[in-house]
């Protein structure tokens, strides 16, 4: 396991460690298996259904895919599971991590590890825009996490080993704001997530076993909420209603669940003895609020928990299928699918689920993916009103109207 995802205090806090490559011999011994394993399992190329509300429309959906040691951003066409580009980071972005897209679609926010910087992409053009310095506003080490305020205005940043939270003003691209969790007992921001409504963001501190929750409209700490049971906070996810935060724990191997009207934990579910499930770090949750996806580096597998009554109901194994260390989850608008990183064999794995099964991959990336994230464009065509078109004089009859795009983010 490349050590800076272990909690050992002399890999992770050391100020100059965070940069550190490594060797990827480990990694290179698990190729020969991937094309095997996926032969074996017949695997085919995916077609994804549009949802019922644009079933006339024309829909396409893209994910993008952070590659840590390649500087590079992999976006894969879910029509096709195919990678239709790769976009470069380099040489201002180094260690690519987190993705978050904005609500209409059109940029894609990318963490960089290693630079200590955010890459913002034009999702049209796949060209980086600019990159946002985080060193000299908010002295950002290592940041990981990133997510999106659902009016698109503001982007907030963990950086693990400088304990604080960076905020962006997506207007502008500048920092405008920096968060500093420690004096509430914050440890390593890790990851974390916007409540629908966008007044808090969740925050999983990795190190001190707590989740530091902020205030948007002033961006102050509001509390901190321990996870007695939960060691190793990771990833962090809020159901659509946004009463609840699912939180893996990267070591203790379960999934803290926080009532976020109370903050207060309701529960915490064990992934060890339903699914084996070990070192949880991703998470993301179906549409409906129906199910989370916890993706066990550890483990090689994806617990699926039914959110009502807080139980592993199923276990992927992705092993078979050629996926080693899954990290990220990003699952489709419609919820159909779930698309899984596995950072030790280089690919994205796809998951229906409605049968939670792999149905499609492993589609090759570069190296090291980490973060995924959905872009939706949809295409409609432009309705008709009663009221007549400009037309000149000169011109009678039909008129034709262009269809114009209309770009949501999943």
């Amino acid at each position: 396991m490349p050590a800076h995802w272990t909690r050992n205090p002399v890999d992770n806090r050391h100020p100059e460690r965070p940069g550190q490559r490594h060797g990827r011999g480990w990694r290179s011994r698990l190729r020969s298996l991937v094309a095997a394993a996926a032969i074996a399992a017949g695997l085919a190329p995916l077609m994804a259904a549009p949802s019922q509300a644009v079933a006339a429309a024309q829909v396409q959906e893209f994910a993008y895919v952070a590659n840590i040691d390649d500087d590079t951003v992999s976006v894969i066409n879910t029509a096709t599971n195919a990678v239709v580009q790769t976009i470069n980071l380099a040489p201002s972005g180094d260690g690519p991590a987190g993705v978050a897209i904005t609500p209409d679609g059109t940029r894609a926010y990318v963490t960089n590890q290693f630079s200590r910087n955010v890459s913002v992409i034009d999702t049209v053009t796949n060209t980086v825009l600019t990159t946002i310095d985080l060193v000299a506003p908010s002295g950002a080490l290592f940041p990981v996490g990133v997510a999106i305020t659902p009016d698109g205005s503001r982007a907030y940043v963990a950086n693990r080993d400088s304990d604080n939270v960076s905020v962006i003003n997506t207007a502008t691209n500048t920092v405008i704001a920096t968060i500093n969790v420690v004096p509430s007992g914050g440890d390593g921001p890790f990851l974390l997530a916007i409540t629908p409504d966008g007044s808090r963001v969740y925050v999983g501190n990795a190190f001190s076993d707590n989740v530091t929750v902020i205030r948007t409209s002033d961006n102050a700490i509001l509390t901190t909420i321990p996870t007695p049971l939960g060691d190793a906070p990771q990833g962090v996810v809020i159901t659509p209603d946004g009463s609840r935060a699912y939180v893996p724990n990267f070591i203790s191997n379960n999934v803290t669940v926080i009532n976020t009207a109370t903050n207060t934990v309701l529960t915490t579910i064990d992934l060890v003895v339903p699914s084996g499930g070990s070192n949880p770090i991703g998470v993301a949750i179906t549409p409906d609020g129906s199910r989370a996806y916890v993706a066990n580096r550890g483990s090689n597998n994806v617990s699926v928990i039914n959110t009502a009554t807080d139980t592993v109901i199923a276990t992927i194994n992705l092993a078979p299928f050629g996926g080693n260390g899954p990290v990220g989850v990003a699952i489709t608008p419609d919820g159909q699918h779930a698309y899984v990183t596995n950072t030790n064999t280089d690919n994205v794995l796809v998951i229906d689920t409605t049968s939670n099964q792999v149905v499609a991959g492993p589609i090759a990336v570069r190296d090291l993916p980490f973060g995924v994230a959905i872009r939706r464009v949809v295409n409609v065509d432009r309705p008709i009103t009663k009221s007549k078109p400009k037309v000149k004089a000169k011109h009678r009859g039909k008129v034709k109207i262009r269809n114009h795009v209309v770009q949501e983010q999943g």
